[in-house]
């Protein structure tokens, strides 16, 4: 699917902002870099899907092994297999497979703003994950 939004948008001269996506029962966030036509834009890609229903994590056992969790702020180009924009970069930023959540976006004329709101199982601190997009460099923070 990466490859297809990339051909779409390569052939337009735009990216989006950001993509936030569902059905997963957990929740991702990861950053994509790329160059489009000269400039460079850092896109959040956010896979939201922990309201409720059965947080499951990011890697599952296969055969009888366990395989390690990735960390956070973890390069995993490995997953993007699209060849449309050469030289990208992609980061989990961060992931939460243990709390439900939901996001909220908030946009103005220079900005938009996207948090995950986790809200724990078993009544312990949480911590919002936040990215901000500056809609005219299309750089994140």
């Amino acid at each position: 699917m990466l490859a297809e939004i990339d051909t779409i948008c390569k052939q337009v001269g735009v990216y989006p902002h950001a993509i936030i996506s569902g059905h997963t029962h957990n929740y991702q966030r990861f950053t994509r870099t790329l160059n489009l036509g000269g400039k460079n834009y850092s896109v959040p890609f956010i896979i939201s899907g922990d309201s409720g229903h059965n947080v499951s994590p990011l890697v599952s056992s296969r055969f009888g092994k366990t395989n390690p969790q990735p960390g956070d702020n973890t390069n995993v180009k490995y997953l993007d297999t699209s060849t449309v924009f050469p030289g990208t970069k992609l980061v989990l930023n961060k992931h939460d497979q243990q709390n439900s959540g939901y996001l909220r976006v908030s946009v103005t004329s220079k900005q938009m703003t996207i948090t995950f709101n986790p809200v724990s199982r078993t009544g312990g601190a949480v911590t919002p994950d936040t990215v901000t997009v500056n809609l005219a460099s299309h750089a994140t923070a």
